[in-house]
């Protein structure tokens, strides 16, 4: 059991968490590349905090509480308190992690050297600027952004920190702290402006504002825990693109350079599985159910000239959950109603099932217009009209959309590619071009070009993030692009 100088016990962490551990600088901000611990580190401070604070409240802050559960929540309530609880005297959480019932926000509260407590709430934040109204009359003794790289505006920062001040604690024990890697707009992210140059400029007002700034970089080799195997798990995934390379591996605030969404983390050897070599469509390699599949997943984007949908199986492994995607029916620019394009899909649903054998459940994700827009020509909406053709087969549930939604999908398929989770059979060209060809947006906001790319990115995309929100070669004639029956393993 550790032990200060002074005999007081101390967590069982590594020199730089320690560092952080004992950091009272008003705004820390901690950054590094994965694996190298940084949120365990901010985490025990964190509980340190609300252990010396008397009446203190921290604020915690996640782009989603999905993302917030299974990861710096969980840490929090499985790893980091469980540790404190055995080995401090007088520490426990006196309100076990719960849900508000009016404003459904999680929280919980622990003990504090003072003989009371010290509440942790939890917060998401899909909008940035959603952030004012979500703690409006709320003031905080600490706040913590987890994975701030994901907050795209400095307003999370300008507008947070204003709500830093505690009734009754001294200007000194307040603390802001957010833990990132690198983001990808490199030294021009408002992160690395606002920590590494402003603060630092010659001519700021405040002399002593740069005060109460701090930046602490940890690094994979200050991460004693880190196992041989995963290192070089690391180092192997990233290694083929420099950009990422020197972000997520070497920690630096490289920016990326390509105007394509995925041109730098797309690998054909890598993600796309299959061949189709032959000029005989029967004889092409493609990606066909898995032998114990129970569950298939649809992703729709319907238009008036553009429609995309796709067929994806969500694979279980011992190490995780990857995605293949099995087939894809994409029409472009072409006067085919919804309901032939419904009866094509339904060529294809009914294709692979056939192959499996046994009926299996199957989830429809599509955009939220297609569940709100009303057209005025057939009197109905677009997800009647495809369910009526599919003689009540295909009922669409609505992916999440929100402000900063279209961000969140780039990068959910990004983390995919780069963990190596999602693949593609080779004969669904039109998903590979929109891997290869996705073009950032240039106009203010803007994030994707809208060219004929972008229906088979929002197809997939929205069945993607539907599915973790909750948990052919192909021209203009959709009937081309048949599935054979040689499978190849993926």
């Amino acid at each position: 059991m550790p032990l200060d100088a002074s005999g007081a016990w101390y967590p069982s962490i590594s020199p730089k968490q320690l560092e952080i551990f004992n950091c009272s600088k008003r705004y820390l901000l901690v950054s590094g590349p994965r694996y190298s611990s940084k949120t365990i580190g901010v985490l025990h401070r964190l509980v340190r905090h609300c252990w010396e604070t008397k009446g203190g409240r921290v604020g915690v802050f996640c782009k989603t509480i999905r993302n917030a559960k299974s990861g710096v929540w969980s840490d929090l309530t499985d790893l980091i308190i469980p540790e404190w609880e055995e080995n401090l005297d007088g520490f426990e959480i006196t309100v076990k992690p719960k849900v508000d019932g009016v404003t459904k926000m999680n929280y919980m509260k622990v003990a504090n050297m003072h003989g009371g407590e010290t509440e942790i709430q939890l917060h998401s934040l899909d909008v940035d600027h959603d952030i004012e109204e979500k703690i409006k009359g709320t003031r905080f003794s600490m706040i913590f952004f987890s994975e701030l790289s994901n907050f795209k505006d400095s307003c999370v920062f300008s507008i947070s920190k204003g709500q830093l001040r505690l009734p009754g604690l001294d200007y000194h024990r307040h603390q802001w702290i957010g833990d990132t890697n690198p983001a990808e707009e490199g030294t021009t992210s408002w992160i690395y402006k606002l920590w590494y140059e402003e603060p630092f400029q010659e001519d700021h007002p405040d002399p002593e504002y740069a005060e109460q700034f701090q930046i602490i970089e940890s690094m994979i080799h200050d991460n004693p825990y880190l196992s041989d195997h995963d290192r070089k798990d690391l180092i192997a995934t990233f290694r083929p693109d420099p950009e990422l390379y020197d972000r997520y591996v070497l920690g630096k605030w490289t920016a990326s350079s390509t105007d394509s969404h995925f041109g730098k983390v797309f690998k054909t050897p890598l993600h796309v599985v299959g061949n189709t070599d032959s000029p005989i469509e029967d004889e092409w390699e493609v990606i066909l159910p898995s032998d114990n599949c129970t569950e298939l997943i649809g992703g729709w984007d319907l238009g008036d000239r553009n429609h995309a949908f796709h067929i994806m199986e969500k694979v279980r492994t011992m190490n995780g959950v990857r995605w293949a995607v099995l087939d894809e029916l994409v029409v472009l620019h072409a006067d085919v109603s919804l309901e032939d394009f419904t009866g094509e899909a339904m060529d294809r649903i009914e294709q692979l099932e056939s192959h499996i054998g046994r009926p299996v459940r199957w989830t429809h994700w599509s955009d939220m217009s297609a569940m709100n827009r009303f057209r005025a020509s057939g009197n109905t909406y677009d997800h009647r009209v495809v369910a009526a053709a599919s003689d009540g087969k295909i009922n669409m549930i609505g992916a999440p959309k929100f402000a900063g939604s279209v961000r969140q999908r780039v990068k959910l398929i990004k983390d995919l590619l780069m963990l190596n989770r999602l693949h593609i059979s080779a004969h669904c060209h039109r998903t590979i071009d929109m891997m290869k060809f996705l073009r950032k947006g240039k106009s203010v906001g803007q994030y994707v070009v809208n060219d004929d790319n972008k229906h088979s990115f929002d197809s997939l995309s929205y069945a993607l993030i539907g599915e973790m929100s909750a948990d052919l070669e192909i021209s203009n004639d959709p009937k081309s692009g048949r599935l054979s029956l040689t499978s190849v393993p993926i």
